[in-house]
């Protein structure tokens, strides 16, 4: 399904796709639920944002050797 479709390449499920995908449905949740209460824009930390900066370089890193390898 789209799930494993989103989470696995070749090898199977990775963690640097199950990493960012998490990341990105936990800021989703919260900017949605900051948005519905208070109808303002979230407040991200610059720690958090950070940290997803490293998460999504990471997955970048990762990804970039795994397109060369399948062409």
């Amino acid at each position: 399904g789209f799930l494993k479709d989103v989470l696995s390449d070749e090898r199977g499920i990775s963690l640097h796709r199950f990493q960012l995908f998490i990341w990105t449905l936990v800021l989703g949740i919260i900017f949605c639920k900051v948005v519905y209460f208070t109808l303002q824009m979230p407040d991200f930390s610059a720690t958090m944002l950070g940290l997803m900066g490293i998460s999504s370089g990471t997955y970048l890193g990762l990804k970039m050797p795994e397109k060369t390898a399948k062409e």
